[in-house]
């Protein structure tokens, strides 16, 4: 039998179903035993029993009203009250059995010379042990079942609260993503106005309303398809474009069987920002920036690097090493891993060997549930 105890109304119905079933099995073994005996009035000797039973599952109960309030304490003391709380109830039902067997309409059941021979004392000493082991057994079963729920319903609590403020964390990064991309995006737009070009910064404005609606308007803590959060870069990369022109390549690299995979909105933005911020603003060469998802095994690869040459200043941004640890982006790159996977995910980055720049981030490869 599984018993389900929560408080409330639902804790009494389970402690009720299984006292019934405690002594539905107790009726069970008195008639198997009834049944192989030579007596001529088995009937009524089993509604007695019946009586018995009904009367052992109501003082059951009562035990169970004094062990719920003791729901909170120590396993040992627990026990040791089931014990001790017990001892009277099956005293008590061997009492009462012996008034339904012998004082309520014996002749029906026993001739008179058996009853002047049958004594309380012999009755009480025959059936108290039976119904102690029976109480005693359902007690013990009830505080050892309620304790282990007790503790499951406490790990869940524990697993729920440190979801929810997984989520708070994760949705308090992404907040945190918000204001440099719409900085970046508005500070494209009035170098564009400066710059005098209005019809570049109207093609701006219309592909930076797209963007945000696309980008913006998802639940802040819930993964995505790899695809949509590609195209949210191939988005942003499209407003730079509008500025920088032939100045900024784009090269993507996403496989057909990655699409769906499962991850963190708007997770490559601050690296596909300042990619175009402190590389592509910075040179008046050509830069390309590459965009990359592969799987290794279990886990996905994604990939942002760019080919600018070396300017030779130190402008302490936030996406090139720097003496002082880690920027703003990297750090929340870093912290949405940590908050979302734990030690299943890396994140490194550095200068490449040929020019330019890489930060590669590795995750467990997750698809959605079908």
């Amino acid at each position: 039998m599984t018993w389900n105890l929560p408080a409330g109304r639902q804790h009494s119905t389970s402690a009720m179903l299984s006292i019934a079933g405690a002594w539905t099995l107790y009726l069970a073994l008195v008639a198997g035993r009834i049944g192989v005996i030579s007596f001529d009035r088995k009937g009524v000797l089993i509604e007695r029993h019946f009586l018995t039973a009904l009367m052992g599952g109501v003082l059951t109960w009562v035990v169970f009203l004094v062990l719920r309030r003791w729901d909170g304490a120590r396993m040992g003391i627990r026990i040791a009250l089931a014990l001790a709380v017990t001892a009277v109830p099956a005293l008590l039902l061997s009492v009462l059995n012996y008034d339904i067997m012998f004082v309520l309409s014996p002749a029906e059941l026993w001739d008179a010379r058996y009853r002047q021979s049958v004594s309380l004392l012999a009755i009480a000493s025959q059936t108290v042990s039976e119904n102690y082991f029976l109480m005693a057994a359902w007690a013990i079963a009830y505080t050892a079942v309620s304790d282990a729920v007790r503790h499951q319903d406490a790990r869940r609590q524990i697993a729920v609260a440190e979801a929810e403020l997984r989520t708070a964390q994760l949705a308090a990064l992404r907040y945190q993503v918000n204001p440099h991309l719409l900085f970046n995006a508005l500070n494209t737009v009035s170098a564009l106005v400066l710059e005098g070009d209005a019809e570049g910064a109207e093609r701006a404005l219309m592909a930076l309303s797209v963007f945000l609606r696309s980008a913006l308007s998802e639940e802040r803590s819930e993964d995505i398809p790899l695809v949509d959060e590609i195209d949210h870069q191939r988005l942003y990369l499209d407003i730079e474009r509008i500025r920088f022109g032939e100045r900024l390549r784009v090269d993507v690299s996403l496989p057909p069987d990655l699409a769906l995979a499962r991850v963190p909105g708007l997770l490559l933005q601050p690296l596909v920002e300042n990619t175009v911020r402190h590389a592509v603003s910075r040179v008046a060469c050509p830069v390309r920036v590459e965009l990359r998802a592969e799987a290794i095994g279990s886990s996905l690869r994604l990939t942002v690097e760019d080919d600018a040459p070396a300017t030779g200043q130190d402008d302490g941004n936030w996406l090139r090493p720097v003496s002082n640890g880690l920027g703003v982006g990297l750090r929340n790159v870093s912290a949405r891993l940590a908050a979302r996977f734990g030690d299943e995910a890396r994140f490194s980055f550095g200068a490449r060997a040929c020019g330019g720049f890489r930060a590669e981030i590795v995750m467990p490869l997750l698809f959605a549930a079908v």
